[in-house]
């Protein structure tokens, strides 16, 4: 069996939906696979619908064992198309410089929405590597400065 390969990584698509399929979270699929991007994921979806989507039905009654449930607590839907549109580097794997030139904004008094947009990056994604990087802790809001403040007094 030729498998397809992601990228120049050595990982395979089939052992991304593996993974997924024994119930591991994208997070844990990224650490698993550090070479790899949540958008490598997402191609790897893409990749096994298509292929399901070609595939010729030869039994009648198809069936699903199991049962799927997707819960969205506010916000909207977007394809990675849409996000990419709006944040030209969503998804991807950040580089070194990246993430010291956020840094660098962040203790400059930059605030998250500016260094998103500098960066081309979503509000999200710009305060959840600064948590990461341990600038800031979760559920912290920061101010227009970007100056920490206490939760709840925005």
């Amino acid at each position: 069996m030729t498998d397809i390969m992601i990228r120049d990584t050595s990982v395979s698509i089939t052992a991304v939906l593996d993974l997924i399929a024994a119930g591991y979270s994208y997070k844990q699929v990224l650490e698993t696979h550090p070479a790899l991007s949540l958008g490598d994921i997402m191609l790897s979806a893409r990749v096994a619908k298509e292929l399901v989507d070609k595939v010729i039905l030869l039994e009648q009654d198809p069936r699903i064992e199991g049962s799927m449930k997707f819960v969205v607590k506010g916000g909207n839907f977007k394809s990675v198309d849409e996000l990419k549109r709006d944040h030209p580097r969503a998804f991807e794997k950040w580089t070194d410089a990246e993430q010291e030139d956020l840094v660098r904004l962040f203790k400059n008094g930059e605030s998250i929405k500016d260094i998103a947009g500098q960066l081309q990056r979503s509000y999200g994604s710009i305060k959840a590597r600064l948590e990461r990087l341990g600038l800031i802790t979760p559920g912290e809001t920061t101010g227009e400065s970007g100056a920490p403040e206490k939760p709840g007094r925005s």
